[in-house]
């Protein structure tokens, strides 16, 4: 057998017999040789990774790879319900009436089976009648549609529904309590900011503006409100809850 030759020589692998399927096979550069000297033939399977080198004409077990361990039936359950899901992205504003049926539309023409809606978005506001109390103390709250809408019609249409929660940008819990919950400037001995500057094409007058707000990732309050409206929608029928953001600010002082 050579790279690049018409013709192959089967080479027997020797988990065929023990009922190892190949995974994934590749040509790799044989250890020690110039480029384009030599080669392997690397091979993996699910519990192995094995390399064929046609100088012996012999395999060779590279490394064995740990087995996954069972999956418990819940985790299994959820899994299968999220494979081969494809679909779109609706803002929260587009997620009911004659907007929502839009995208229904432009779904069904393009074979798709899911929907990613916004259910806590990129400013805070939680955007669904939510019965939780901690967001609408702080003023967190925008009805922009009903679950039990969104969830009917999604699952009468055959649609995955995935509920995004953006979990440390949120302006709304960052103001909230004095700045109780927002990231925190050790050095400036205040909240984190992120600062635009903005200049007066009549006057030449600068000023400067809050480009982003995150609140503080070690927070267990922070943590929590988010965790409630996870559940919330776990409860009121959302088929999987999507958490984003789940990071430091990367812009900012």
């Amino acid at each position: 057998m050579r790279r690049g030759a018409r013709t192959v020589t089967r080479i027997q692998f020797p988990g065929e017999s023990q009922g190892s399927a190949i995974r994934d096979m590749a040509f790799r550069p044989a250890p020690g040789s110039s480029p384009g000297d030599g080669w392997v033939l690397e091979a993996r399977t699910d519990d192995a990774r094995w390399s064929w080198a046609p100088a012996t004409g012999a395999w060779s077990r590279l490394e064995s790879i740990g087995t996954r361990p069972p999956l418990d039936p819940g985790t299994a359950a959820r899994l299968e319900a999220a494979a081969g899901k494809f679909g779109i992205y609706v803002s929260s504003f587009w997620a009911s009436g004659d907007l929502l049926n839009t995208h229904l539309a432009f779904l069904k023409k393009n074979g798709l089976n899911s929907i990613v809606v916004d259910c806590k978005e990129d400013f805070g506001y939680v955007t669904y009648n939510t019965s939780l109390a901690a967001p609408y103390r702080i003023g967190a709250v925008q009805k922009r549609f009903r679950i039990e809408d969104l969830v009917a019609t999604a699952h009468a249409n055959g649609l995955y529904l995935v509920g995004r929660i953006v979990v440390f940008r949120d302006k709304q819990l960052y103001n909230a309590d004095g700045y109780a919950h927002a990231a925190w400037d050790k050095a400036a001995k205040g909240p984190w900011r992120y600062l635009k500057k903005t200049v007066d094409e009549a006057t030449g007058a600068e000023s400067y503006f809050q480009g982003e707000h995150w609140v503080d990732p070690y927070s267990e309050y922070v943590w929590d409100y988010n965790i409630a409206i996870a559940k919330e929608l776990e409860e009121r029928g959302v088929d999987e809850v999507q958490f984003d953001y789940i990071r430091f600010p990367s812009d900012g002082d």
